[in-house]
């Protein structure tokens, strides 16, 4: 995964670009915003280790993957390997809106009564439909198409995608489940998430990526961009859980208006290479940001996470909390940069990266970062990599259980924090025993015990 293997700029996917351009109708501003993304990324083509940012993940498995565009809007698409019982549970009052290959399913999508009464719940591909007013004052705004190489290229295949948009004064009875769905083989999908939370309006979103059943390899490339405006609060879970054969980038770009709340919860449990980056803008005063965070890595899977707080206004708060558990020969990485730019007096700001490895072929590499230009102000970052502590699974042991469930126990206490706090109905439960099967529940000792020995 270190490799610095660079790619010609225009190389990969050129033939797809070019074939979008043939394929994909759209108004004009949004064959403009296409161009954008694609010139980006020729001039620049993927990522490479020769850059810091990327210096620990290397993309070559992507470049040499074949993968092609899933194309256009996915009509007569043969949806028999997405089983609509196959589908996780819907929590009771959610809607759910299924994307296969990065195109809408809407014989497998729920839509509640929300929907049409002044709330915009759909399909980018519907909205370029009906054009209402919003999408073009939004879209590419926040996550610009020069933001990125990667950015730039789900740009120039922007045709279909989730999105939601809540007047001033809305709130979502129940959460809004986003499901991308990958079923084909070396398909390369692009979707797009686009929310827009008005003033006082409230929303929890659970954006999902899984793989279908004999899904061979495959390639997601997302982009999330989110807009809050006064007072607004979105709760945000994001999981990435695809098999073996998958490789996910994504960028989620938000923007947060005064006294609104940005709560978010990130879960990568599957994936070949995963790549998340996550960038926050407290742009008016009294934002408040939290970010919560879970890899649970096995085998030779390779995550890495970055995340951006940039803190642009003052009285503004970040707490910031991502747990690893990496297990046989997989490398976790992740990279938490603060921001604090000379107005933003009266910012609070705290940065934590515990990280336990359960095998001595596991790696973490992590970097934790403060840059502050304000004298008035109270922040604090630091990580953590170690062990299991020894003493707590003997601990455990002496109150009769068997090493394994032991060992079990302490990791479910260690990644219960996170996902307990994701505060979705079920989606907790459904984690859990994703994870941990029906491993016992951790005690208040086990969970406050030593997990870690560094």
């Amino acid at each position: 995964m270190k490799s610095s293997q660079t790619v010609a700029p225009g190389d990969l996917f050129g033939a797809d670009l070019a074939r979008a351009h043939d394929e994909l109708s759209a108004p004009s501003w949004l064959t403009a915003l296409r161009r954008a993304g694609e010139a980006r990324f020729r001039a620049s083509g993927l990522p490479t280790t020769a850059q810091e940012e990327w210096r620990y993940t290397s993309l070559a498995a992507i470049a040499k993957g074949g993968f092609r565009w899933s194309g256009g809007t996915g009509a007569g698409r043969d949806l028999s390997s997405v089983a609509a019982s196959a589908l996780p549970a819907l929590e009771a009052g959610s809607m759910r809106l299924v994307f296969v290959d990065g195109a809408y399913a809407a014989d497998l999508s729920t839509l509640g009564p929300e929907s049409g009464a002044g709330v915009w719940v759909g399909s980018l591909a519907a909205a370029l439909a009906e054009s209402p007013p919003w999408l073009e004052q939004h879209l590419g705004r926040y996550a610009a198409p020069d933001h990125s190489a990667l950015v730039g290229l789900n740009t120039a295949f922007a045709d279909d995608g989730a999105l939601l948009h809540l007047p001033p004064g809305t709130r979502l009875s129940g959460p809004l489940h986003i499901l991308f769905v990958a079923a084909g083989a070396c398909v390369a999908a692009h979707p797009r998430v686009l929310i827009c939370a008005g003033e006082r309006s409230a929303a929890t979103v659970v954006e999902e990526y899984r793989s279908a059943a004999g899904a061979s390899t495959h390639y997601n490339n997302a982009v999330v961009e989110m807009s809050l405006g006064t007072a607004a609060e979105i709760t945000h879970v994001r999981l990435v859980a695809e098999n073996e054969g998958g490789c996910h980038t994504a960028m989620v770009q938000v923007r947060q208006g005064a006294d609104s709340r940005y709560n978010c919860h990130q879960v990568t449990t599957g994936g070949a290479l995963v790549r998340v980056d996550t960038r926050v803008e407290l742009a008016a005063p009294g934002a408040e940001c939290v970010l919560r965070g879970l890899y649970a890595l096995r085998g030779t899977m390779h995550a890495d996470h970055h995340t951006f707080v940039d803190h642009a206004s003052p009285e503004c708060h970040s707490d910031e909390r991502f747990k690893g558990v990496v297990d046989d020969a997989a490398h976790a990485v992740f990279n938490g940069r603060v921001l604090v730019r000379p107005d933003a007096q009266q910012t609070v700001a705290t940065q934590q990266n515990p990280n336990v490895l359960l095998s001595p072929d596991a790696c973490v590499d992590t970097k934790p970062e403060l840059e502050i230009y304000a004298d008035d102000v109270k922040c604090e970052h630091g990580a953590t990599i170690g062990q299991m502590d020894p003493l707590a699974l003997f601990y455990l042991q002496s109150r009769g259980l068997d090493q394994a469930a032991a060992r079990t126990m302490l990791i479910r206490g260690f990644a219960a924090e996170i996902i307990d706090g994701i505060g979705v109905p079920g989606l907790g439960q459904r984690l859990h025993d994703e994870l941990f099967g029906s491993a016992p529940q951790p005690s208040v000792v086990a969970a406050s015990s030593g997990m870690e020995r560094s």
